[in-house]
């Protein structure tokens, strides 16, 4: 699966994707995917913050995935909208 995210850190934002379709996402464990890398948790620079805009509620199989990712260790904050 694959979910665009916005992703923000002091002085710089750009777009990415959670994804576990990404050969670095091995034992199918998101990676987030910007500027070109793939980072798993630990490798992300401090301050670095995730935005997840989603228009359903927290149920699910994109939810499931957007969980996942949260319980993996990146920071990630949930707008719902709608």
């Amino acid at each position: 699966m694959t979910f665009d995210v916005d992703v923000d850190w002091p002085g710089h934002h750009c777009h990415g994707i959670l994804t576990d379709e990404h050969p670095r996402s091995s034992g199918f464990r998101p990676v987030l995917v910007f500027c070109g890398q793939a980072y798993g948790p630990a490798a992300l620079m401090p301050n670095l913050k995730i935005t997840a805009t989603w228009r359903k509620a927290r149920t699910g199989p994109v939810w499931d995935f957007i969980q996942k990712a949260i319980d993996a260790g990146y920071p990630i904050e949930v707008h719902a909208i709608g």
